[in-house]
C-alpha cells in the first residue's frame, strides 16, 4: 500500500499506485489517507518499526508537505509526507528518517 521503501528521492513512489489509492479516497474509502498521522504511522507500522499512535505528532505542515515525528522506547523517527498526486489529496510518505 506504500511506496515499498521509503528515500528522499520521490523518483522511488509508484505513482500509479498513488493515484489508485487517490481515486479510492475519492470515493469514499480509505479516509485516514487523508490524515499525515495516520499514514505516518501506517508506514511505520508496514516498515515494521515499533510506533504507538498517540505518540505521533507532527512537527512540520504545509499544503504539499508535512513531517511527523514519534517515538518508540529510545528510536526516534520523522517520517517526510508529501501529497504527490493532487493538491489536498492523500499523503504519501517518502522517507523514515531514524533519528536515534
Amino acid at each position: 500500500p506504500y511506496c515499498g521503501y521509503y528515500t528522499n528521492n520521490v523518483s522511488h513512489i509508484d505513482y500509479d499506485n498513488e493515484s489508485k489509492l487517490q481515486l479510492t479516497v475519492d470515493n469514499g474509502y480509505q479516509l485516514w489517507r487523508l490524515n499525515p498521522i495516520d499514514v505516518a504511522h501506517g508506514a511505520l507500522t508496514d516498515s515494521h518499526q515499533m510506533a504507538e499512535y498517540n505518540a505521533c505528532k507532527i512537527v512540520k505542515m504545509d499544503d504539499k508537505h508535512a513531517v511527523v515525528s514519534t517515538s518508540y522506547r529510545e528510536a526516534k523517527y520523522n517520517v517526510h509526507l508529501a501529497r504527490v498526486v493532487k493538491p489536498n489529496g492523500i499523503w504519501t510518505a517518502t522517507e523514515i528518517e531514524k533519528i536515534k
